[in-house]
């Protein structure tokens, strides 16, 4: 086999663990309903079933980009699509809800690998002087395909196979994926020396394992319950230790010194609230048209389908709009946006349209998308180049944690019950904290964006 053949099979395996991973980050809220009726569990199960992918995913990118550095990136990666592939078959199979939420979160594991490191080999393979653009934008254009086709393939896959058959297909995607990688050219070895800040990472997972616990179970033992409260506070005094370790530490997971810089920190905090705000209402929004409106799975996905057509549409003009008309402008015009769709969502009630819900959702997806790529591109622009693989990570990390907190926290107040009467009374209160959280975030970015906003580079642009 030639190395030109083998360089395009890799790359045709590259992008296929690239784009099941990203699929997987939302194809399964339109399987909820359904897999809560089959294990006769409540919202908190469900909560737990979508979020553990994002949470094991996000707190696991870090120590991904490090395992490729030691291993070897390709070595890395075929092991991260090995793991998903086998816990995707562990959750088709599943026999109840509690070894559907492990599988599901080593799915989430395997899964951190095939968002990290597909861009960096892809990267290497290309010969000395090339231009990586165009590589970048074919990575990004299979990632743009998953994120905006998975309600509807979610959806289709579940009406027509049920909820096991989201699982068969990540698996058969991801063996697809196992063989190209496998016939990649062999990368040099790096002389670079990474370690794995085991006790930084162990600290992190059971913060974040601990906080969502909290989250989601609140409603159903109590806010102020014993098991509430430990839970808290293990996982605020584990971040605490964490955050300690990182300053301490030879060789921590997070810079912590570049949360100081005011530029990174405001892009952060922007990732955070939108994707805080998208994943929660999303869950929110696949319950409310399979279990009160009463649609398939597959008519519930195109009606969430054009959040993602405006989201995309949006996110297209994006860099246009910002280098027009400046940051801060760009921060009021989506939150206001979004804003605007929590507001219609807000006051949906059971005999509402499903019209009015795809019409809410999209103009939410116009202010998600106009501020999402410029925010990832500022936080890069704001650290040195020789960081720059922690920066693209520290985001990633931050957009997968805040949906997870997005979905505990905004799926927890409906009640613990997807009852229609049950859910309904709940909506209002959930959108009502969605909105005020992404006004007051919006208003504090902006007004710390305004006060120095020659500080502020132009956005080059740039895949969100």
């Amino acid at each position: 086999m030639t190395i030109a053949l083998r360089t395009r099979l890799g790359s045709f395996g590259l992008c296929m663990a690239f784009f099941v991973a990203l699929l997987n980050v939302s194809v399964m809220y339109l399987a909820v309903p359904q897999v809560q009726s089959a294990f006769g569990t409540d919202l908190s199960d469900g909560q737990w079933f979508v979020g553990i992918y994002g949470l094991m995913q996000g707190g696991f990118m870090l120590a991904a980009g490090t395992a490729g550095d030691i291993l070897g990136r390709r070595r890395a990666l075929l092991a991260g699509v090995v793991i998903f592939a086998l816990a995707s078959i562990a959750s088709a199979l599943a026999p109840n809800i509690d070894v559907l939420v492990v599988a599901r979160g080593f799915e989430g594991l395997g899964s951190a690998a095939m968002l990290v490191l597909p861009p960096a080999i892809l990267v290497a393979m290309l010969p000395t002087g090339d231009d990586e653009g165009p590589a970048m934008r074919t990575l990004g254009n299979w990632g743009a395909i998953a994120s905006g086709m998975a309600p509807a393939i979610g959806g289709a896959v579940v009406t027509y196979f049920t909820w096991r058959g989201v699982f068969w297909l990540s698996a058969v995607l991801a063996v697809l994926a196992i063989v190209p990688v496998l016939v990649l050219p062999r990368e040099q070895k790096s002389n670079k020396r990474s370690h794995v800040d085991i006790v930084g990472q162990a600290l992190s997972i059971t913060g974040l394992l601990a906080i969502s616990y909290g989250l989601i179970e609140g409603d159903a033992q109590g806010w102020l319950s014993q098991h509430i409260i430990t839970a808290f506070a293990t996982g605020v005094g584990a971040l605490a230790a964490f955050a300690i370790n990182e300053l301490w530490t030879k060789h921590p997971m997070i810079h912590i010194r570049y949360f100081t810089n005011r530029r990174f920190l405001v892009s952060l905090v922007t990732l955070a609230i939108v994707n805080f705000a998208w994943y929660g209402i999303f869950l929110l929004a696949a319950i409310f048209l399979e279990a009160v409106r009463h649609e398939s799975a597959l008519t519930a996905g195109l009606f969430m389908l054009p959040c993602n057509v405006t989201y995309f549409a949006a996110n297209i003009v994006s860099v246009g709009f910002v280098r027009r008309f400046g940051f801060s402008a760009a921060i009021i015009v989506s939150f206001a946006t979004t804003i605007g769709g929590i507001i219609w969502l807000a006051h949906l009630t059971a005999a509402s349209s499903s019209y009015e819900v795809a019409a809410a959702l999209a103009v939410a997806g116009i202010g998600w998308g106009l501020i999402i790529t410029p925010a990832a591109a500022l936080g890069m622009e704001a650290i040195p180049d020789e960081d720059d693989g922690f920066a693209s990570a520290t985001e990633a990390l931050v957009r997968a944690l805040s949906g997870v907190v997005g979905i505990a926290l905004l799926g927890s107040l409906p009640g613990n019950s997807i009852d229609s009467a049950t859910f309904m009374a709940g909506w209002p209160l959930a959108m009502i904290v969605c909105g005020v959280a992404v006004a007051v975030t919006g208003a504090g970015l902006a007004s710390a964006v305004r006060r120095r906003d020659a500080d502020l580079p132009t956005v080059e642009g740039g895949s969100a």
